[in-house]
């Protein structure tokens, strides 16, 4: 069984529906209802008590692709806009892996979707990049402390709603790397079986991997 955080959209709708093809399926979310044949539950990524009452056992891998974004100068990004940021991909999270880290097989999966924002700052993502920075971090410290191998998946440009009119692209969104690109690399890391460790991959569209 793998639990998915971000699971109605982008990313880790994505990937919910290509593991569940082989795998149970717990997908978490901020809308109401998706159209994936998965246990899925909606939450409040803000309110740190929202996976207390999801308890499965014996977890072969967790994966956290939920994530906010604005495209600002840090003077005009509002402090609700900062609070959710920080709620939505950081503190939501290391929650999520507090909850259902214990509830894992010994040599199960953590997978954190990051940013390649988390490894070098981006112009106009200030508070984005912080966040971002920050799990990787976490990753490398939870790495030490836990039986479970840890990856940080770090992608540059996707084609996902993050992108609009408020988060314009600074190209042609068509170039960049689809939500099933990185749903595949992922999925190739949940099953994959080799006596060794992934701790972090970075992949670019090819328009940005100069």
């Amino acid at each position: 069984m793998v639990v998915i955080s971000g699971a109605s959209s982008g990313v880790g709708y994505a990937l919910a529906k290509i593991i569940s093809k082989e795998k149970d399926v717990i997908g978490l979310g901020r809308r109401e209802k998706i159209d994936l044949p998965i246990q899925y539950h909606s939450i409040d990524y803000c309110d740190s008590y929202s996976f207390d009452l999801i308890n499965p056992e014996e977890l072969d891998a967790i994966v956290h692709c939920s994530a906010q974004f604005k495209m600002a100068k840090l003077e005009d990004t509002t402090g609700e806009e900062i609070n959710d940021m920080i709620s939505t991909n950081l503190t939501s999270l290391i929650n999520f892996v507090k909850h259902f880290q214990p509830r894992m097989k010994k040599k199960g999966k953590i997978i954190l979707v990051s940013s390649v924002s988390g490894l070098r700052g981006q112009k106009h993502q200030t508070v984005y990049s912080a966040t971002k920075h920050a799990i990787q971090g976490f990753a490398d410290s939870l790495r030490q402390e836990v039986s479970q191998s840890v990856t940080t998946i770090c992608p540059g440009g996707i084609s996902t709603p993050l992108w609009n009119k408020k988060n314009p692209y600074p190209g042609e969104v068509s170039r960049l790397l689809t939500p099933d690109d990185v749903a595949n690399i992922i999925n190739d890391v949940v099953n994959c079986k080799i006596n060794g460790v992934f701790k972090n991959i970075t992949v670019y569209p090819e328009n940005e991997s100069h």
